[in-house]
C-alpha cells in the first residue's frame, strides 16, 4: 500500500459545452411576447438615388465658345479717317469712262484715249443724250482746220446743240503718242477735224479736237487745262464750214 501524500491523479480535462442558446421560440412566452418588448427600427433617411447614366451613350459636346460681343465707340470719339485722294488721280481715267478708243491721224493710231463731257452751262443738249454718245472705236483725223474757224462756229452755235469733252492717254505707255499728237496741233495752228454721221437720235456732227492752249481755254471760258490733255468741241454739222 502506497503512502497516500505522493499520489496525485490528474483529472482528465472536461468536453467543451458551449452555452446553450435558446431560441426565442423556445423562450417562455413566445415570440409574440418578445416582439412587443422590442422598439421599431428606426426609418431610413429619404435620399434620391443617384441618376442613371448609360454607360454607352456618349458624352455631350462641349459647349461653343462664345466671341465677345462688339463694343461700339464712345459717343464723342473721333470717325475713322478717311484716304485723301491725290489730286494726280484726278487726271487719270475712270473705271468706266464714258467712252474709250484710238487716236489716230490718216489711219495711223497715236494712243488710246478716254474721253469724258466737260460740265459748262453754255454748252448742253437739251433733248438728245450727253457726248460723247455713239462715237466711234476710232477717232481718225482725216481734216484740220485753223483755230480761227472753230471759234468763228462756236459762237454762232446756239448752248443747246453744242458740248465739250475732254480727251486724255489712257495709261502711262500712251503718254508719248499723245504728246505727240499735241505738238502736231500745236505746230500746225490748227484743230483736229473729225465727222461723226447721224445715229439714231443723234444728228451729224463734227468734233474739233484742239490743243490745251490759253486760246482754246479761253474760248470756252475754261481754267488752264494740264497738258496731258486735250479739248473736243462738238457742234452740228449744218452749222459748219467742211474743213480742208
Amino acid at each position: 500500500m502506497m503512502p497516500a501524500s505522493n499520489f496525485h491523479v490528474n483529472p482528465a480535462p472536461l468536453p467543451f459545452i458551449p452555452s446553450s442558446v435558446t431560441p426565442i421560440a423556445q423562450l417562455p412566452g413566445g415570440s409574440a411576447q418578445h416582439s412587443e418588448k422590442m422598439p421599431p427600427p428606426p426609418p431610413l433617411p429619404n435620399v434620391a438615388p443617384p441618376p442613371f447614366t448609360p454607360l454607352d451613350m456618349p458624352p455631350p459636346p462641349p459647349l461653343p465658345i462664345s466671341q465677345p460681343p462688339s463694343v461700339p465707340p464712345p459717343p464723342n470719339s473721333p470717325p475713322p479717317a478717311q484716304p485723301i485722294a491725290d489730286s494726280s488721280d484726278l487726271q487719270k481715267p475712270s473705271s468706266h469712262p464714258r467712252w474709250q478708243g484710238f487716236l489716230a491721224k490718216s489711219s495711223l493710231n497715236y494712243c488710246r484715249v478716254y474721253a469724258n463731257r466737260v460740265e459748262l452751262d453754255a454748252c448742253r443738249y437739251e433733248n438728245a443724250v450727253s457726248e460723247p454718245a455713239e462715237w466711234p472705236e476710232k477717232l481718225d483725223v482725216t481734216k484740220r482746220t485753223d483755230f480761227q474757224h472753230v471759234k468763228t462756229t462756236f459762237s454762232n452755235t446756239p448752248p443747246s446743240k453744242r458740248e465739250v469733252c475732254r480727251l486724255l492717254p489712257c495709261s502711262d505707255g500712251d503718254q508719248k503718242g499723245f504728246q505727240d499728237f499735241i505738238s502736231y496741233l500745236i505746230n500746225r495752228e490748227c484743230a483736229g477735224v473729225i465727222r461723226i454721221p447721224a445715229v439714231n437720235s443723234m444728228w451729224t456732227r463734227l468734233l474739233f479736237i484742239l490743243p490745251p492752249t490759253p486760246d482754246a481755254c479761253g474760248m470756252l471760258a475754261l481754267p488752264p487745262h494740264p497738258s496731258d490733255c486735250m479739248i473736243v468741241v462738238i457742234l452740228p454739222r449744218e452749222t459748219t464750214v467742211e474743213a480742208t
